[in-house]
């Protein structure tokens, strides 16, 4: 997929066309978080640029979530955690449009092609076939732009010498170090 580029002159040709040629306001919620809040204040300094003035609003979980589930919030920031290591486990709850709301689907993202693929994928076994379409599901969803695509985290492993049997984790608590071994040979420290 063409990655997004930052280009606030595009932006501000796309927000004339859509008839917001002064720009417009808005709100962007975040449940309390001191780093989210920096992040969310440079979103809202590229916003400003291209004439949109966006206000960050500052609630509790509960309220936040509520706010979320509900709709009623312009924008906000939130994080997905995958509970197991398969694309259908970020795909299906936060994209298929029968997730909307609480569910997972905040962003209220609804395309009748992308609910048939992400059925299809639920029913796919493992497979070149499979993966094939994740592939595609990745690209349409990420060509719609239901989110502002930030990052991914990448982990980074270490595996000392001496040490047999480690597997690196499928998804961040996935590690169960059952079969990590020291070599006896090497002194312990």
């Amino acid at each position: 997929a063409e990655r997004f580029l930052y280009r606030p002159e595009r932006a501000r040709e796309l927000l004339t066309e859509a008839g917001y040629p002064q720009g417009f306001g808005m709100e962007i919620w975040q449940k309390e978080n001191p780093e989210v809040g920096r992040l969310l204040e440079a979103v809202q300094a590229y916003l400003a640029e291209v004439g949109i003035t966006a206000r960050i609003v500052v609630r509790d979980w509960g309220a936040f979530k509520d706010a979320v589930n509900q709709g009623s919030a312009d924008a906000f920031f939130l994080d997905w955690l995958a509970d197991y290591p398969d694309a259908e486990n970020f795909l299906v709850p936060l994209f298929h449009s029968r997730n909307l709301g609480g569910g997972g689907n905040r962003a209220a993202f609804a395309e009748p092609y992308v609910d048939i693929l992400l059925d299809e994928l639920q029913a796919s076994p493992p497979g070149p076939a499979r993966t094939r379409l994740v592939n595609r599901l990745n690209e349409t969803i990420y060509r719609e732009a239901p989110w502002i695509w930030l990052w991914h985290p990448v982990s980074l492993e270490v595996l000392g010498p001496g040490l047999s049997g480690y597997q690196p984790p499928l998804i961040f608590n996935g590690q169960d170090y059952l079969e990590l071994r020291r070599d006896a040979a090497l002194p312990a420290s």
